[in-house]
């Protein structure tokens, strides 16, 4: 069921055997949005949507929302807009007084002494032409988000030459001198330096300005030595040109702009407002990724110009929120009436920013469990019922182990060359290579053979095992076949770059969808997870402990306000928490582990060839896996049943056009067709009476609601203790 040899299951009963996903309509998913993105006005002025803009970014780009704590950005800012308002000022973040009152409203008064003090000391160094300053001073610990980049910000603008570092983990954060201030200060002085940085690490990431003009008589080779210093230090997403002068033809001017392609949500290089259409992606036994890839070249759009929240199954239907970009809606919605059956695109329209992984409040799921028996074959049908009510009754009460369910770490790989694998999940085992920047490794292991399930994965084994045996990559793409979108554009890459060395895969996954790329290695880090999970149950059972994290909710009136605290003596004397309230962290560089478990968390790193104090970071793939806490145990909302009769059986059933097969209101009143893909039955179904169904007779109906990142394999896997087919 998971990722790990031994799951835990939470409650006590016996369980039972059944199958789910004989087709696509016996399991159907909703997402719950939490997309806010404003309806465009066109009525509206820019300051008025500029700061809508800044008030929307405030939304963490990870799978699952971190805790935290921090000062409300309005209590730091409210006196300060007020006073500034007065001036018409609307840019905040690019004005020096408004920086430096907000800088007194969140450091103490010794603290910004000290800043202001070590800046004088690092500007006077500069003048004297020295390298080496004192040690970094430290602003104190900041673990809410927005005080992070509340103070960034203003650091950055009031002193460029400086930077702020926040230490993994702990969230102390420290100042000291930028190493890369002192490259341009020594080429073109104090005055045009403080203006590239300023304009590079405050206007451009709040979408003030993205583009500026640097101004000087430069000589040619000055200039040479400018282009050469922006693109070693900030080419991955700014470039540079040099223009001729207004006045005459020499070329003085330099112009220093974000690259077009990654101009942030809703503003061009230009400056100029770009349409972003959200729309409701509805698809049929297909992948997230297959359905958008299809849609992008259905319409000749980039894969990287649609968004979503999270990744759905492939074998269900499901519907979810997403966004594209560069297109209108009108346009969009008529482009897309000549989709295959298998997708639909409905209610489009403007908003002002695009949707970001893990904005999603939950998925609600329609699931037909088939085949029902008792785990004891002798046991009647009416005892299988009621161990099935009994199964729902416990799990509303105590809940289940929020285990990643398979569907995050793929299928297993046919390791034909016995290459030495910390992990045999395909997923897990290309994140884990990711890690320790091993990128031929990484497509080594996307490119080997995996458990075969239908015929297309025997053709794309089939393709693979030529790879491993030949290493010939232009009749491995000729042989993959077309629904394999990911291993396509890597060996579309590599045979670009005619080589398989490190260098020419780390750009062949940097080819993949950012969020393709992240899920990699979130699947390695999910899985220490599930590890721990099972070793924090074994170790300790389910009773909360001394050395837990749980989630403390600061204000009963904002439950989504919250701190995770490490359990006490006192609290577990005063029985503060509960097993509800237990956190564990997927591994990354901004999550603490709990004491009760450290040495657990360290061995299991160690373990897979991953440091202590690894960094989670992998700039050649540009990821970051910041980790997250992920609640122990679980409980499905909503939860209802029903009883129905089995599909191959001759009694009616519900079904509503075989596509919403479970969701129909008018249960009993339609046949159910045999859906393409439907496993078939025997030709003589046996069938008695409602009253004494026997176990291959009946099925079931299941109702409810999951919190983001919760999977339902892993509650259905709790009800039927494993037996989940």
């Amino acid at each position: 069921m998971t990722s790990t040899s031994c799951p835990i299951f939470f409650n006590k009963g016996p369980g039972f055997e059944a199958k789910i996903k004989r087709a696509p309509g016996d399991f159907i998913v909703d997402e719950v949005s939490s997309f806010k993105g404003e309806i465009k006005n066109d009525d509206a002025s820019d300051s008025q949507s500029n700061l809508k803009r800044v008030a929307d970014e405030d939304i963490s780009d990870c799978d699952e929302k971190r805790p935290r704590t921090s000062i409300p950005d309005k209590c730091v800012s409210e006196t300060v807009c007020v006073e500034l308002d007065k001036n018409n000022i609307t840019n905040y973040w690019n004005n020096a007084d408004w920086c430096r009152l907000k800088l007194e409203k969140v450091l103490t008064s010794e603290t910004l002494s000290n800043l202001k003090k070590y800046a004088s000391e690092t500007c006077a160094t500069l003048e004297k032409g020295h390298t080496s300053v004192s040690a970094p001073i430290l602003l104190g610990k900041y673990p809410g988000r927005d005080e992070r980049i509340a103070l960034h910000r203003c650091v950055r603008f009031l002193y460029p030459y400086l930077r702020t570092v926040t230490a993994p983990r702990s969230g102390d954060m420290s100042v000291e001198m930028c190493p890369n201030y002192w490259k341009f200060y020594n080429l073109i002085g104090e005055e045009k330096s403080s203006e590239i940085f300023q304009f590079i690490h405050v206007e451009v990431f709040e979408n003030l300005r993205n583009e500026i003009t640097v101004d000087g008589d430069f000589s040619k080779e000055v200039r040479r030595k400018l282009h050469h210093l922006i693109a070693s230090c900030f080419g991955k997403f700014m470039e540079a040109r040099t223009l001729p002068s207004k006045e005459n033809n020499n070329p003085r001017l330099i112009a220093i702009r974000r690259k077009p392609h990654l101009v942030k949500n809703n503003r061009s290089a230009s400056g100029d407002e770009v349409i972003i259409t959200a729309f409701t992606l509805w698809k049929k036994n297909c992948e997230t990724y297959g359905a958008i890839h299809h849609i992008g070249r259905h319409l000749n759009i980039p894969h990287n110009m649609f968004n979503f929240a999270g990744i759905k199954d492939k074998r269900a239907i499901t519907t979810q929120k997403c966004t594209v970009t560069g297109i209108s809606p009108q346009k969009f919605a008529a482009a897309c009436k000549s989709l295959p059956k298998y997708l639909k695109v409905s209610n489009c329209h403007l908003v002002s920013r695009t949707i970001r992984l893990g904005e999603l409040r939950g998925n609600r799921f329609c699931i037909r469990l088939t085949s029902i028996r008792n785990l004891n074959a002798d046991t009647d049908g009416c005892s299988v019922i009621q161990s099935v009510e009994r199964e729902l009754d416990n799990v509303k009460t105590t809940g289940f182990v929020n285990y990643f369910g398979p569907q995050r770490f793929g299928r297993r790989i046919e390791n034909s060359e016995n290459e030495p694998l910390l992990t045999n999940l395909e997923a897990p085992a290309i994140g884990l290579a990711m890690l320790q920047s091993n990128f031929s490794k990484a497509v080594k292991f996307l490119l080997m053979p995996t458990e075969s399930t239908h015929r297309s994965s025997d053709e794309a084994n089939a393709a693979k095992l030529h790879f491993q045996k030949t290493k010939n990559v232009e009749e491995t793409l000729r042989l993959m076949p077309s629904n394999k979108m990911r291993e396509i554009s890597v060996l579309r890459t590599l045979k670009r770059y005619a080589s398989i060395d490190d260098e020419a895969c780390a750009k062949a996954l940097l080819g993949l969808p950012y969020t393709a790329r992240l899920l990699y290695v979130h699947s390695f880090c999910s899985h220490v997870w599930n590890l721990m999970a099972t070793s924090r149950l074994i170790k300790y059972g389910d009773v909360v402990v001394v050395g837990d994290l749980v989630k403390k909710t600061l204000d009963s009136n904002a439950p989504d306000e919250t701190e995770i605290v490490i359990v006490t003596e006192k609290d577990i004397a005063e029985d503060t928490f509960a097993m509800k309230d237990v956190v564990l962290p997927t591994p990354g560089s901004q999550v603490s582990y709990p004491p009760c478990l450290e040495a657990e968390y360290r061995d299991a790193l160690v373990g897979f060839s991953i440091a202590e104090n690894h960094p989670f970071r992998i700039p050649a793939l540009k990821l970051h896996a910041p980790g997250a806490y992920r609640k122990l145990i679980e409980f499905p909302r909503e939860l209802s049943h029903k009883i129905l009769p089995h599909k191959g059986s001759t009694k009616s059933v519900p079904n509503e056009n075989s596509d919403r097969a479970l969701s129909s209101d008018v249960a009993g009143k339609i046949e159910c067709p045999e859906e393409e893909g439907d496993n078939k039955t025997d030709n003589n179904p046996s069938y008695k009476t409602e009253e004494s169904p026997r176990w291959e007779d009946f099925d079931m109906e299941l109702r409810f609601e999951l919190p983001p990142s919760c999977y339902a394999t892993t509650f259905l896997s709790e009800l039927t203790k494993g037996h989940l087919m």
